[in-house]
């Protein structure tokens, strides 16, 4: 298993701390209350939802549990006059969390840093592992090509010396049927001349 998929294993099991540490947080979080023109009864923020431009900010009633809409000017309004409800050791249980929260949220960022400088090293990586294997393939060829050459020139030399060995053996061929020829010249020459001896008175 390389680096990487090691990280991302991480990375993965770290959203897991980061999703549990953002509801911890979210759970956690102090109340405030607003007695504003949205309501006759105190209200709590709820969250928003919808684009900048159309933005729409809820509250939810304390008293029924009513959720209202409402809008940029009113949730001014209200953060204005908003009073804490929290007490005091849920504020600061709350100041916990969101450090809990924001640690998580540092570590995750470092945890995908991390994997995308693993991801960009591990393809740097490949890509010199591959030129290296192209670049020994060469190597290889060469190698071979070499050694072709070296095998023909042996051969070449052998071929070589094998024609000289055969040439020289039929000139020493030719040299003794020579010599055997001048020898059988000679002896018939001299066998004549012990003819022409013979006859003579």
């Amino acid at each position: 298993m390389t680096a990487s998929k090691i990280i991302l294993i991480v990375n993965i099991i770290n959203l897991f701390f980061i999703f549990r540490a953002d509801l911890n947080e979210f759970k956690g979080r102090v109340v405030y209350h607003s007695q504003c023109s949205i309501s006759q009864h105190p209200v709590q923020y709820d969250g928003f939802s919808g684009k900048m431009s159309v933005r729409r900010y809820w509250y939810v009633d304390t008293i029924n549990g009513q959720r209202i809409k409402a809008t940029r000017d009113q949730r001014k309004e209200c953060d204005a006059v908003k009073v804490l409800v929290s007490t005091k050791a849920e504020v600061l249980k709350a100041e916990k969390l969101k450090r809990e929260q924001d640690k998580w949220h540092i570590i995750g960022v470092f945890m995908a840093a991390l994997l995308i400088f693993s991801l960009w090293f591990e393809s740097k990586y490949i890509k010199w592992r591959a030129d290296q294997t192209e670049k020994e393939q060469e190597r290889a060829h060469e190698r071979y090509l070499q050694r072709l050459k070296e095998e023909r020139l042996i051969k070449e030399k052998i071929k070589e010396g094998d024609r000289l060995r055969s040439k020289k053996a039929n000139e020493d061929r030719a040299a003794r049927k020579a010599a055997k020829r001048a020898f059988y010249e000679e002896r018939r020459l001299a066998n004549l001349e012990k003819k022409k001896q013979r006859k003579l008175p």
